[in-house]
Formats: structure tokens, C-alpha cells, sequence
């Protein structure tokens, strides 16, 4: 019998995200400026941890997507 062990990876890159969670890359770009997903560097390159893939996964509703434009009170404090 042979064992078929599947290995998950552990960092994913933004289209890879994209797919798993059915968005597109851009709003997993908006996700990662309005710092609503966490992200690792390697090298020059930007990589997801399934972790934080996960856990998007697992709201029941994540806001809107696009990143807000900073009110005049934001800005004024």
C-alpha cells in the first residue's frame, strides 16, 4: 500500500490566495493595504499564510473590500 501524504504549503502567493478564497487579485491587494490580511515578504515577493487564508475563510462577512478613502477627521487627528 502506498502512503499518499498531501503537503499544504504554508505561504501562498496572492493568486493562489485569490483562487482559494473566489476573489480577485486585486481585492486580495486591497485586503493586504487596508492591513485586513497579513502577508510575508521573501525576497521580492509577497506570500499569504494559509493560516490568514483560513481565517478569511471563516468570516461570515468581511466589509467592502476596497480600501477607504481617510475622512477629513482621520486626517485632521
Amino acid at each position: 500500500m502506498e502512503n499518499t501524504t498531501t503537503i499544504q504549503p504554508l505561504l501562498v502567493t496572492r493568486e493562489d490566495c485569490a483562487i482559494m478564497l473566489s476573489l480577485s487579485v486585486r481585492s486580495i491587494d486591497y485586503l493586504i493595504a487596508d492591513k485586513r490580511l497579513k502577508t510575508r515578504r521573501h525576497g521580492g515577493s509577497v506570500r499569504i499564510p494559509m493560516s490568514e487564508v483560513q481565517r478569511i475563510a471563516r468570516m461570515d462577512f468581511i466589509g467592502t473590500i476596497r480600501p477607504t478613502k481617510p475622512t477629513s477627521e482621520a486626517i485632521a487627528a
